[in-house]
């Protein structure tokens, strides 16, 4: 059933009471500062030592009393979620406002939102809210079946995992149709619910059930894989699925991530963490970053190496990969916050991407919120009133510029990751 509302942009109504500061990347190099909770302050404009981090663009969309809860980085756009569900889009480049939208979902947190090619959709339990490119608001669908997964998409057509009386289920809705929205309805071979989150890539949408059963479905509803010849199956799977040019990663609470062939469902590659994984591993173009309860964030190769991957590195402490470039990997740390009341914040810290050797770390460890940015080197932090930043690493030296980060006085030894739990 599709629910028709006024198409609006809320602009306005969002940012009535409050001026929008964004610095484009051309101004950033000629201004200074860096940003807390409760105080900004500025700093002398300098030569920026190798090493360190600049702050590219800035937006302080002054939202003391609706923090930022979360930084969605895809292709384009960068999306900032805050507390009312309003998410705003920005240009991740240049930082320019692109558009506000106001969610209605009555769930708690809202879902990682969809990209298609003329649509954006916010999938909920009961219904999908779907936006124009451009962030108008267009129709409300509400669905036969509860959704019981984050969703993916290609085209104009999204994919999501549900349950019905006979098992799993995937089921494909065409946003672009004005009535008959839903394609199809398949039904996985488990009578498991699909709650991880499906992945689309070339055509193909694979989906993995609580019990461990991995499906590859094409648009006409077709099994890719020969299911008759051993493909792949993963123990229970709750994390979301991945999937890019080189594979199809799981991870699993069999304690294994797996990489395995998109076409043919035979395993590629797998690391033992000993340990059952219930979060998604962060795929660049040369690793796999995965966090593992009790041991830490994990730096894998992707293309090359053994059968059972072994760790280039294991940083204990870190909580989230943010992004990379040719020589460091940037990750968030915990920390705990100056005003001692048991509270955390984090700091940005640079590790070698070979050896996880700590490099340099942010002046401030207070962060709230950052983005995972899986194409460059660019990092997306903000505070909870409102400050946003667009954060770039500077590995010359002689570039002028504002140094909101410098070099840790005492940099950090990672540990050597133990071969023997990888047995």
């Amino acid at each position: 059933m599709v629910q028709q509302r006024t198409p609006s942009q809320s602009w306005t109504r969002a940012f009535s009471k409050h001026s929008i500061a964004i610095l484009l990347a051309g101004l950033a190099t000629s201004f200074t500062g860096c940003a807390e909770p409760t105080v900004f302050h500025r700093n002398p404009v300098n030569v920026l030592p190798m090493n360190s981090l600049q702050r590219g663009w800035f937006v302080d969309l002054d939202q003391s009393n609706d923090p930022i809860v979360k930084i969605d980085v895809r292709d384009r756009l960068v999306y900032v979620y805050l507390q009312s569900k309003t998410v705003i889009g920005f240009d991740r480049k240049a930082g320019t406002l692109k558009m506000t939208m106001e969610v209605h979902s009555p769930a708690l947190r809202l879902q990682p939102l969809v990209e298609l090619k003329n649509h954006i959709v916010f999938p909920n339990t009961t219904s999908l809210e779907v936006f124009t490119a451009e962030g108008f608001f267009e129709k409300e669908i509400h669905l036969s079946r509860p959704l019981r997964s984050d969703a993916s998409g290609e085209g104009e057509v999204m994919y999501f995992g549900s349950v019905g009386p006979n098992g799993g289920l995937v089921e494909a809705f065409d946003i672009s149709q004005p009535y008959t929205l839903q394609k199809w309805e398949f039904l996985t071979r488990d009578t498991a619910a699909v709650t991880a989150g499906t992945a689309t890539y070339g055509g193909v949408t694979y989906s993995a059930s609580q019990n461990g059963e991995i499906d590859a479905v094409t648009a006409e509803m077709q099994q890719l894989w020969d299911i008759d010849n051993g493909e792949f199956q993963a123990g229970p799977v709750t994390a979301d699925l991945k999937v890019d040019e080189s594979g199809l990663y799981i991870a699993s609470k069999d304690t294994k991530l797996s990489c395995v062939n998109r076409s043919t469902g035979k395993l590629k590659w797998q690391y033992f963490a000993g340990t059952p994984l219930t979060e998604s591993p962060v795929t660049t173009s040369d690793s796999v970053y995965q966090i593992v309860p009790g041991l830490g964030l994990v730096a894998l190769d992707k293309l090359t190496g053994a059968f059972n991957r072994t760790p280039r590195w294991v940083n204990p402490t870190a909580t989230q990969f943010l992004a990379q470039d040719e020589k460091f990997a940037y990750l968030a740390d915990p920390r705990p916050t100056a005003d001692d009341k048991g509270e955390v914040g984090y700091a940005i810290i640079a590790v070698d991407k070979q050896t996880g050797k700590q490099a340099f770390e942010s002046d401030h460890k207070d962060f709230s919120v950052f983005g995972t940015n899986r194409k460059d080197s660019t990092i997306y932090a903000g505070f909870p009133g409102g400050k946003f930043f667009a954060i770039t690493p500077v590995l010359k030296a002689g570039q002028i510029g504002e140094m909101v980060m410098a070099p840790a006085p005492a940099p950090v030894v990672v540990l050597d990751y133990p071969p023997e739990n990888n047995q």
